[in-house]
């Protein structure tokens, strides 16, 4: 998908090993998140928030792992989560702006999940 190679540019490092993230709650893993990941897992759902023209969206980082660098041991995010409100998806869409939207949300959200702070 054109979002995996997205993420692919981004993530250029690697995690040592893979990370088990099957205690995932459900609200998170889009029902279909895999045991384990390496080096990031991000669902993204669209349901209804609150409406045409309110909050677009949401996104943040939601478990993390310990992991080894060269400045020392820091929590970095293994798995995030996206959502975007289907009343507004569906409005853009009519408009014909929702592929730059997109596009421009998840450049946002790469440095949320990427760059976050659990």
């Amino acid at each position: 998908s054109s979002a995996k190679s997205r993420w692919q540019t981004v993530i250029v490092g690697d995690f040592p090993g893979t990370y088990d993230i099957s205690g995932l709650p459900e609200a998170y893993n889009c029902g279909g998140a895999p045991v384990n990941v390496d080096d990031i897992y991000v669902c993204a759902k669209d349901p209804a928030i609150d409406g045409p023209a309110g909050v677009l969206g949401s996104a943040g980082p939601v478990l993390g792992a310990y992991v080894s660098t060269s400045s020392g041991t820091k929590v970095m995010p293994i798995a995030g989560r996206m959502e975007f409100d289907t009343a507004d998806i569906q409005r853009m869409m009519e408009k014909g702006t929702w592929g730059e939207v997109r596009r421009e949300e998840w450049r946002a959200r790469e440095r949320v999940n990427v760059y976050g702070v659990l």
